[in-house]
């Protein structure tokens, strides 16, 4: 009887600790649950407002992504104005022949990433909507961008774009710019070609058309009479000080031509930036400052978001057994409120530094017409040249 006693006890004993590991397991999950809920719980709206608007850009992506696509390819050459008329003529004619698409087309919605596009403003590119498509445009074009840059605009920007990667600046009056050229070419270093002429060196063609074979195992392209090995990291650019060049269909084909010339907003917005600089030096220094806080902050939020979906999709086991994974949320969601916090008071922090600006605005709009108004001085006929 004494053995029978003592089994029962022993038995309800195991059980007791097996309940024991129940109830602290449970009562882990309760507390990561919790964690998960606060956490995520009050991205549900977010997350349900861009589920439906992802899903609408996926009705539309047909037409969007056509008209994209004869944009990149074929509207780089031409001015802000003529883009317009023929991409309305295109969404017009995507409508006639039933293929759904966007009614208003942004090139800067459909193919931008707003974050990078304020790290490209950052680094020198004019806050215009025109060199905004003309940055896409360069950085999406399958075929290596020339572009057409009388003011140096362009120049800058990709100096600053690729100073992190060694970027070589070349001419083609450097008398050793071939050998440079293939070191680069073979070490995957950013190369920027500047002051073009009307026409390429004819070495440049293998580059141009990315004649690249794959030779001993590697992949090879061939400038000149070497063969130098090619490395996938490298890029090219090409830039023209010439305000109205003529390429040849032949050399057209091979590049991507790009329109870099200012615009009457984009001058502005840079004489506006030099104006303020030398009137209120403080009050521009802090709106930059405020404006590469508020970008790093955007792009941290971005990071953590993905990092948060990336968890979330690629858990394998059930995500409340996951303490790692709720841990890693919790401290996410924790920092995404802090950096949002500190957005908000950047983004009023820089309407105050706005209103400020506001004053010179009219200053860099007689600026900018001024030098438009000189610009085209040069189009009037040598006749009247005498009376002006």
């Amino acid at each position: 009887y004494q053995r029978r006693v003592h089994g029962k006890l022993e038995d309800n004993t195991e059980k007791k600790k097996q309940l024991q590991m129940e109830f602290e397991n449970t009562e882990r999950k309760l507390v990561r649950a919790t964690k998960l809920m606060n956490g995520l719980g009050g991205e549900k709206t977010r997350y349900t407002e861009t589920s439906f608007q992802l899903g609408e850009v996926l009705g539309r992506i047909l037409g969007d992504v056509l008209v994209s696509a004869g944009m990149v390819a074929y509207l780089g050459p031409f001015t802000n104005l003529y883009r317009q008329e023929l991409i309305d003529q295109w969404v017009q004619l995507c409508k006639k022949r039933s293929i759904p698409g966007s009614m208003s087309y942004d090139m800067s919605v459909f193919l931008g990433d707003p974050v990078k596009i304020q790290e490209w403003k950052l680094q020198g590119l004019p806050s215009d909507s025109f060199s905004v498509d003309n940055a896409i445009i360069s950085t999406k074009a399958r075929r290596w961008p020339l572009l057409i840059d009388p003011q140096g605009q362009a120049n800058k920007w990709i100096k600053n774009l690729e100073r992190s990667h060694r970027l070589v600046a070349l001419r083609p009056t450097d008398s050793d710019y071939h050998k440079s050229l293939t070191q680069c070419i073979r070490y995957g270093v950013p190369v920027l070609l500047e002051n073009l002429d009307e026409e390429i060196d004819p070495i440049l063609e293998p580059l141009l058309l990315k004649q690249v074979f794959k030779e001993s195992g590697m992949m090879s392209i061939t400038i000149g009479d070497s063969t130098v090995e090619y490395h996938e990291n490298f890029r090219f650019y090409m830039t023209t000080k010439l305000p109205r060049p003529h390429y040849r269909p032949e050399t057209s084909v091979k590049v991507t031509l790009v329109n870099f010339v200012i615009t009457p907003i984009g001058l502005q917005d840079q004489l506006l930036q030099k104006v303020v600089q030398f009137e209120e030096r403080e009050i521009e220094e802090r709106k930059n400052k405020f404006v590469a806080i508020g970008a790093a902050n955007k792009a941290k939020l971005k990071q953590i978001e993905d990092d948060i979906l990336r968890m979330l999709s690629n858990t394998e086991t059930n995500l409340l057994e996951d303490e790692e994974v709720i841990n890693t949320l919790d401290t996410s969601k924790k920092l995404a409120d802090e950096i949002a916090a500190k957005q908000s008071e950047v983004e009023s922090s820089q309407k105050i530094c706005d209103k400020t600006r506001a004053k010179f605005v009219p200053v860099a709009q007689r600026g900018s017409l001024l030098f438009f108004c000189i610009t085209e001085l040069s189009n009037i006929d040598p006749m009247y040249s005498a009376l002006i």
